[in-house]
């Protein structure tokens, strides 16, 4: 019997998307498990799977600029935080990794490490975007000398390990404690009365630049219920710049400010412009603003699986060298 086609029957022709194709195929996304009950290897004790390496490229990137020389890294139940300092300890830095944000996360049992940031910087400075499908951290199960895992995966299924000592971190967990808790006062609007959120890290990194081009300080200022403003001055004192929120909504601004009271609080750019690698991979920036304590960025990168907390101490115009 001779079965016919109709015309019905017969494939369409795909029509082809303008351009050129794409030099690397797109991949489908990895599921987000989020904290799981057991590892995908029964010998290790913590397992964090996450989809794009590059992300953390540009996290090792910032603390190299920050000089940050040890990081203290503690995996818990539900999330892995990593706590620093730069070298002149005028940034603190806080990365908390949410477990039930990225692709997959165990951890048996809490554990805290310390780790020299040359030995992170070897792994860092073999990350890109395209060599590497995800990336895998791990602790064994073993009582031997301990060690962080991180396995790589390519494309074309090739599996890259780089195993980094790690010590005890008493010697100076009581130092990063202490900047620990420094976060926690962003919570008390009576130190912090003034907030606002970028949406995106674009903006605000081409402000930095700006003011890093012309001039020394960043001055963030409001008088009661007035805009908010950014205001710059150049080296010489010739050329200001005031930049005004016009619309206080898109930045979500968050005012304590009483209506005669003028707010004025000034940073250093150079103790920020660090934070511009970072910015354009952020998804949200919230900035925390304090006459007497250090402004505290909130930095959001893929819709908070890492939420980066760093600190930027305020200048003290009394104290400052005339130059």
């Amino acid at each position: 019997m001779e079965f016919k086609t109709t015309d019905e029957d017969k494939p369409k022709p795909v029509k082809k998307r303008p351009g050129r194709p794409r030099k690397n195929p797109k991949k489908d996304p990895i599921e987000v498990k989020g904290v799981v009950d057991s590892p995908q290897d029964d010998r290790n004790a913590i397992e964090l799977f996450y989809h794009n390496p590059n992300n953390l490229k540009k996290i090792i990137q910032f603390l190299h600029q920050e000089s940050v020389a040890e990081l203290i890294v503690m995996f818990n139940h539900n999330e892995m935080i990593w706590i620093s300092n730069d070298s002149s300890s005028k940034s603190k830095i806080k990365l908390t990794v949410n477990g039930a944000k990225v692709n997959k996360y165990f951890c048996k049992i809490p554990q805290e490490f310390k780790l020299l940031f040359d030995d992170l910087k070897i792994l860092g400075d073999k990350l890109d975007s395209s060599s590497y499908n995800s990336i895998t951290i791990m602790v064994l199960n073993v009582k031997a000398r301990p060690k962080i895992h991180f396995m790589l995966e390519t494309s074309i299924n090739i599996q890259e390990y780089t195993s980094i000592v790690v010590d005890n971190p008493e010697y100076v967990k009581e130092k990063f404690t202490v900047s620990d808790k420094l976060f926690d006062k962003h919570k008390d609007i009576t130190i912090y009365p003034l907030r606002f959120r970028f949406p995106h890290g674009k903006y605000l990194k081409k402000m930095i630049l700006d003011i890093k081009n012309s001039g020394k300080t960043w001055e963030i200022y409001k008088f009661g219920d007035q805009p908010l403003e950014f205001k710059y001055n150049s080296e010489n004192n010739r050329v200001d710049e005031r930049r005004v929120v016009r619309s206080p909504e898109l930045l979500n601004v968050v005012s304590h400010i009483s209506s005669e009271k003028i707010f004025s609080t000034s940073v250093f750019v150079e103790h920020i412009k660090p934070l511009t690698s970072l910015l354009t991979a952020s998804d949200g920036i919230t900035i925390y603003c304090s006459e007497s304590s250090p402004l505290i960025f909130e930095i959001s990168i893929e819709n908070g699986a890492f939420m980066l907390l760093v600190t930027a101490n305020i200048v003290d115009f009394l104290n400052v060298p005339r130059s």
